[in-house]
């Protein structure tokens, strides 16, 4: 039980107290007080700040794709047949790819970026007619090259399959091995 002061008699009453002993002011009760209100804006300051820590370490340098791939990890695939697989049965397709460094080709769908600033390039076969596409997080650094392309465009990445996300196969660390 926490005491405050009456703002008309100065007696110390209990917070519980629904007027003051003494004169009979109600007790002012407050809900909110500063600190409470300062407490839930740094919660919420620190779980922002810790998603963004968490969604961004796919682009911190030490875990970057460089073009000097070990060549057992590296994997040469027809992008057709990756969509329709992870379309088919996402769990058999994760145990091929998922994880591993590939390479393929294919028509480009869109570019841009998204909620977070990164740059993506969403990729398609030459059937186009696949229940999924091949979404690519881009490296800043090749934002140039990246923002010569044009939706139809036949190009060729290399990146790390991370899955399927809604309907899309996810390919982070992507690199521009050739475009038009």
């Amino acid at each position: 039980m926490a005491l405050v002061k009456c703002r008309e008699c100065g007696n110390d009453v209990a917070t519980s107290a629904a007027a003051c002993p003494k004169c009979g002011a109600p007790v002012r009760r407050q809900l909110l007080t500063t600190r409470n209100i300062l407490l839930a804006f740094c919660a919420l300051g620190m779980c922002y700040v810790g998603s963004c820590v968490v969604l961004n370490l796919a682009e911190t340098p030490g875990r970057r794709l460089k073009t000097t791939a070990v060549a057992e990890e590296l994997k040469q695939v027809d992008i057709g047949p990756l969509l329709r697989e992870y379309g088919a049965n996402e769990l058999q397709a994760d145990a091929n790819y998922r994880g591993r460094i590939i390479q393929t080709n294919g028509w480009v769908d869109s570019l841009g970026r998204d909620a977070f600033d990164s740059i993506y390039l969403v990729l398609s076969s030459a059937r186009g007619s696949e229940p999924t596409s091949l979404q690519c997080q881009v490296d800043k650094e090749q934002l140039p090259r990246v923002a010569k392309l044009t939706p139809g465009a036949r190009i060729t990445i290399r990146g790390r399959v991370d899955g399927l996300s809604l309907r899309n196969v996810m390919v982070s660390n992507c690199e521009l091995i050739s475009t038009p």
